[in-house]
């Protein structure tokens, strides 16, 4: 299974600049299925999958701030 570049970005979260790029797949049945990979930091990266690019930019702006968040506590 290929993955296309589909676009790229940067979110501030907390005075912090993060990349963001998202890709398209396609599954076996022939659907597309998106993934965002949030870049944190070297050797350190988020990845989420997703119905559309919108659904996981919604996921991004409502919990990546959450996410980042709970890893300084751990």
């Amino acid at each position: 299974m290929f993955s296309t570049f589909v676009k790229d970005g940067y979110v501030e979260i907390e005075k912090k600049k993060f990349q963001i790029r998202y890709f398209q797949s396609m599954t076996v049945r022939g659907s597309r299925r998106f993934r965002l990979e949030v870049n944190i930091g070297p050797g350190d990266m988020i990845i989420r999958d997703g119905d559309s690019v919108e659904g996981l930019e919604v996921w991004v702006v409502r919990h990546l701030p959450f996410v980042l968040y709970s890893r300084t506590l751990t």
